[in-house]
């Protein structure tokens, strides 16, 4: 039998542009989602009596952006995460290189933000970013969970391929649904912010890539429809709680452990997976999407983010709504991947002295 962990493709050398295109989406989602519900605020009891419109479509977009995280690290499990130290290395790099350039610059336009060594060992140990946190976990876990699915593969030859590994997908969700959707565990964060989500949603994107053939080669449409169906029923849902005057049921929905939203997700990636192009531009734009990640949470622009959204998406509306919304995602997004550069052409000086050692 084959050796799995060998079967795992460095995606820095295959950038399916199919992918990096949904990266890039799920980015712009990101940025969607910090704009409506935390920029803006959550749709209220009284704004549904006086704009139901206006309401309802804030939930629906919210509900089809959700899946932002999920889709990332189902990516990240599809591709299966290779480890190695110089990758580690050039991760916390990113991280650092855009936590204290934002930092040091925002000193000298934020009175409030505090230059206390407190404070900088806050941004070292990363709190402003929970993705990131997570992620580095999920990164430096990948070696252990790649060695469980390879495991899982040769050590139970009676069942049929893929079947532990299902079997332990399922308990996990079990198990996650539980604690992570349904009680808000702690261990898995208020809305599934928490590595063991990421490994539940990196177990999954290895079992549809190594056994999955049957779910990733149906028609394109089916996956379209489960997607829509998906949000649109937790953007109903959510609705119909806060009409109940529920803010907690409507959030119970809107989290990235809810089950809708990680079907949704996936329904959303096999979608783009069926597709299959190459395009230059889009694999370059995609190889800089983590750092609007990074831009947008930087503490005082995410402030001035939420701010911003709050003004310009409420004070204006109709098309103007549409206008304001693409100029201020349109501006985080590409000024994060003009900075990125600067970090690549940096890194790329350590990168000839630091990895020969490591």
């Amino acid at each position: 039998m084959p050796n799995l962990s060998k079967q795992i493709q460095p995606h820095a050398a295959v950038r399916d542009s199919q992918i990096e295109l949904l990266r890039i989406i799920a980015m712009v989602m990101m940025l969607i989602l910090h704009a409506n519900f935390l920029g803006i605020r959550v749709p209220e009891y009284v704004d549904f009596l006086q704009d139901s419109v206006n309401a309802w479509s804030r939930m629906g977009i919210e509900a089809f952006c959700i899946v932002a995280v999920d889709v990332f690290v189902l990516i990240s499990g599809w591709y299966g995460i290779q480890f190695r130290k110089c990758r580690l290395v050039s991760y916390i790099f990113q991280v650092y290189f855009f936590t204290f350039v934002l930092y040091f610059t925002s000193l000298f336009f934020d009175s409030e933000l505090p230059p206390t060594p407190q404070y900088v060992a806050h941004l070292i140990i990363m709190d402003p970013y929970w993705f990131a946190q997570s992620y580095l976990l999920l990164y430096l876990l990948s070696p252990v969970l790649n060695k469980m699915t390879d495991y899982l593969h040769h050590c139970h030859a009676k069942w049929s391929a893929g079947t532990p590994l299902l079997i332990v997908i399922v308990l996990y969700a079990l198990v996650q649904s539980i604690f992570g959707w349904y009680e808000n565990s702690r261990l898995w964060g208020c809305e599934g912010d928490s590595v063991f989500t990421f490994i539940f949603l990196y177990f999954v994107g290895r079992w549809l890539r190594l056994y999955g053939y049957r779910i990733t080669h149906l028609p394109r449409w089916i996956y379209v429809s489960i997607y829509f169906i998906l949000c649109l029923a937790v953007a109903f849902m959510g609705g119909r709680a806060i009409l109940h005057n529920n803010a907690d049921g409507c959030f119970f929905w809107y989290k990235n452990t809810s089950l809708p939203v990680i079907v949704a997700a996936i329904s959303l990636f096999l979608f783009f997976q069926r597709l299959s192009f190459h395009n230059f531009r889009v694999n370059m734009l995609a190889a800089s999407c983590f750092s609007v990640y990074l831009f947008n949470c930087s503490p005082s622009l995410f402030e001035l983010y939420k701010g911003l959204s709050a003004y310009f998406l409420t004070m204006s509306s109709g098309a103007r709504v549409l206008f304001c919304a693409v100029v201020l995602i349109s501006t985080y997004f590409f000024v994060a991947v003009l900075l990125d550069q600067l970090r690549k052409f940096l890194w790329n000086i350590i990168e000839e002295n630091l990895c020969v050692k490591l």
